[in-house]
């Protein structure tokens, strides 16, 4: 019979994903080995939590600064702020050191937990444009130093925050946002300290599923740099980008399809009559209100920003189409019942002059008699200025119809001149946001 005994750790390495294991096999006919291994592995680590100065200071390595590596693992990022231009993630934070204090020469990783890890001296790591920062407590403070031998120390902790994105709103919906991460070692300058990646790809997003209209996030490039912080000292910090591109599918069919089909909406007007006014007045109108809904909709998806967006460039273009459809039944309009009201006045004088002609006409005796017709025929004792005076209403009365045949042809040229120039409006926004979107 055989007894195992496993001492279990809860640390997650960035180089794999699962847990680590520190075990110790012993033979359950031997309790005292047991325990010598036991009393050991204990012995050892009191031993080195016991060593004066651990906590206060770096290892303070003679003649040159302490190597501190990062390795990160981005959990998730739960929320993209808009309007704070900001963004939440949970990340698996793992720095790596060497200190000579805790050399050991025990064959197995000692493991710190709870309260123990605030015994040795640990990096102070600070995200330099995060506003909130909270270590996981949930069931107990999640941060774990593990030191294996000789003295390569890993301190890994689980923690959520809240980082500032100097966000780019010009080609929203259409944008890609890159939200540079700076870290630095809060307290040391670069002779002292010296930060860097632990490999490569040191930024591990595979657990990374999916974020709310966004595509899946990517790092685009990780560096280390020197910061300046006077004129004769820096401090060293590490950072990354990270690419966010936004799934433009919820905004072009939620808001920029609706837009465009308003504008196709307004064009049932130039087929309605121009008599029709509480008809055309209606549609126009609640075309108009609806879009202008519409838009105050689609300003509130970004801050109050000093620029315009593809957005606000696509609801201006369909802004004007709509409103110069409105304006153009306006026009129709005004020219349809100037003529109409000129050319019944015209043949409204027309008509009394005729009668009282023919009452003039009647008053003669028969052999003068003369029939009286609509347009060219007159008494032979008319005067030239009657005959003048009947020709200018006849004048006014035919150019009062051709104008209110322009205000039909207005209405039938704008059936196709408008869609015409929607298309064409269309493709060359469309061009211009392919060609220049995300330089």
């Amino acid at each position: 019979m055989r007894l195992v005994f496993i001492l279990i750790t809860t640390l997650i390495v960035g180089n794999y994903n699962g847990f680590v294991f520190s075990t110790f096999s012993i033979d359950s006919g031997s309790s005292s080995d047991f325990n010598d291994g036991y009393n050991e592995h204990v012995s050892v680590l009191e031993d080195l939590l016991n060593r004066p100065n651990l906590a206060i200071s770096r290892p303070l390595n003679t003649g040159k600064a302490d190597n501190i590596y990062v390795h990160m693992t981005i959990l998730g990022i739960d929320s993209i702020r808009e309007q704070n231009q900001d963004f939440s993630m949970t990340i698996l934070l793992e720095v790596l050191w060497s200190d000579w204090r805790l050399n050991h020469s025990q064959s197995e990783a000692l493991v710190l937990i709870g309260s123990d890890v605030n015994k040795v001296w640990i990096p102070n790591m600070i995200f330099t444009d995060s506003t909130e920062a909270d270590i996981s407590d949930v069931t107990k403070s999640n941060q774990v130093v593990r030191i294996s031998k000789p003295d390569s120390v890993s301190y890994v902790t689980r923690m959520k925050i809240r980082h500032f994105c100097p966000m780019d709103y010009v080609y929203f919906p259409f944008d890609v946002q890159r939200c540079p991460l700076k870290m630095t070692n809060f307290g040391y300058i670069d002779d002292q300290i010296h930060l860097d990646w632990s490999y490569n790809e040191a930024i591990d997003l595979s657990a990374v599923s999916s974020v709310a209209h966004y595509h899946t996030p990517l790092v685009e490039e990780q560096y280390a740099f020197y910061e300046p912080v006077s004129d004769t000292e820096n401090i060293s910090c590490i950072g990354f980008t990270l690419r966010l591109q936004r799934q433009r599918n919820f905004y072009v069919w939620g808001y920029m399809y609706p837009a465009g089909g308003l504008v196709i909406l307004s064009w049932i007007n130039f087929w309605i009559d121009i008599g029709a006014v509480p008809a055309r007045i209606a549609l126009g109108m609640t075309t108009v209100l609806t879009f202008y809904t519409q838009m105050v909709s689609a300003q509130r998806l970004t801050p109050k920003l000093g620029y315009a967006t593809v957005m606000d460039w696509w609801m201006g273009l369909c802004q004007t189409f709509i409103n110069l459809a409105l304006f153009e039944y306006a026009l129709a309009h005004h020219i349809y019942t100037t003529a109409k009201k000129h050319g019944e006045e015209a043949k409204k004088q027309f008509e009394n002059k005729r009668k009282n002609k023919s009452k003039q006409v009647k008053n003669v005796s028969d052999s003068k008699y003369i029939p009286l017709h609509f347009q060219n025929v007159y008494s032979d004792d008319a005067s030239k200025s009657e005959r003048e005076e009947e020709m200018a209403l006849q004048k006014a009365e035919e150019y009062s119809y051709q104008r209110i045949a322009l205000a039909y042809k207005i209405d039938f040229f704008s059936r196709i001149v408008f869609p015409t120039c929607y298309l064409i409006s269309v493709i060359i926004f469309i061009i211009i946001v392919n060609r220049f979107k995300n330089p």
